[in-house]
Parts: C-alpha cells; sequence; structure tokens
C-alpha cells in the first residue's frame, strides 16, 4: 500500500512506430490507482544520431494525430534513448538522394510535423540531453518545456 498523496505508475502499453523497428517509441504510463493516463513518453531510437527520414517524419506525424485525439494523455515527454544525442537532425544521407522538389516537400512535411507537436493540447516536456542540432533542435523549440544536460 502507497502512503497517502503518493501514486504508482506503470506502463500500460508500448509500441513502435517505425515500421519493423524501435526506433520511435511510445509508452503510455496509467496512473495505479484509478488507472487513468498521466504521462505519455516518445523515445527516439534510431542509432547513431536520432536522424530524421521519411519513415520517422511519417511515424512522428500519426503519433501527434493520435494524441491530438486521445483524451487520457494528459502529458508527453519527447526524450532520446541514445547517450549524448537527442537527435541530429535530417537524415543527409537519405536527404542526398532526393531531388530538390522531394527534399523541399521533406523540410515542409517536417516543419508541419513539428508545428502539430507545438499545438498539441497537452503540455509537451523535451529532455534534452546531448546534441539536438537542426530538426532535433526544432522539435525541442516544439515543446512547451525543454529540459537539458549540461
Amino acid at each position: 500500500m502507497l502512503a497517502a498523496g503518493k501514486r504508482a505508475l506503470h506502463s500500460i502499453q508500448s509500441r513502435y512506430l517505425y515500421e519493423g523497428s524501435k526506433e520511435i517509441v511510445l509508452e503510455r504510463h496509467k496512473n495505479s490507482d484509478d488507472e487513468s493516463i498521466v504521462i505519455t513518453t516518445l523515445t527516439l531510437n534510431r542509432p547513431k544520431a536520432n536522424a530524421w527520414n521519411r519513415s520517422m517524419v511519417a511515424s512522428l506525424k500519426d503519433l501527434v494525430q493520435e494524441l491530438r485525439e486521445d483524451n487520457d494523455a494528459r502529458c508527453l515527454v519527447l526524450n532520446s534513448a541514445l547517450p549524448k544525442v537527442f537527435s541530429a537532425g535530417a537524415d543527409l544521407k537519405e536527404r542526398a538522394t532526393m531531388s530538390m522538389e522531394e527534399a523541399e516537400a521533406f523540410v515542409a512535411e517536417l516543419r508541419d510535423t513539428f508545428q502539430d507537436v507545438a499545438e498539441l493540447p497537452m503540455p509537451v516536456i523535451a529532455c534534452v540531453e546531448g546534441a539536438a542540432l537542426g530538426g532535433g533542435l526544432e522539435l525541442a523549440l516544439a515543446a512547451d518545456v525543454r529540459v537539458v544536460s549540461p
């Protein structure tokens, strides 16, 4: 039994949003007292740099749409599973294969997705430990609160 006023959280759902891998992990943590969802975490996990490619952007866009419609989500925490890097921005290897039109469309989609994060109805907290460059910094700036390491 927990002392009065203290609540325990437990993970109730963990799923992978990037097809066939674990590059974006969504976890929902519930309050054990009443089973309401208290915190949702989104963990970037694309070694070596959490670089944004088309698939990751599409996955994030889908997640943001889902969270926008989720009345139980009270808070979203963005973080990274990688040491010393939050996100290094766009995947430049993929970008090198794009035509100018494809690159412009990719950047526009990335920008729109980060704007969607900024417009979520719940508070968004970015936990930034390590490098946040380009699109990684933009994602952190889309959050309402940023907690950063030195």
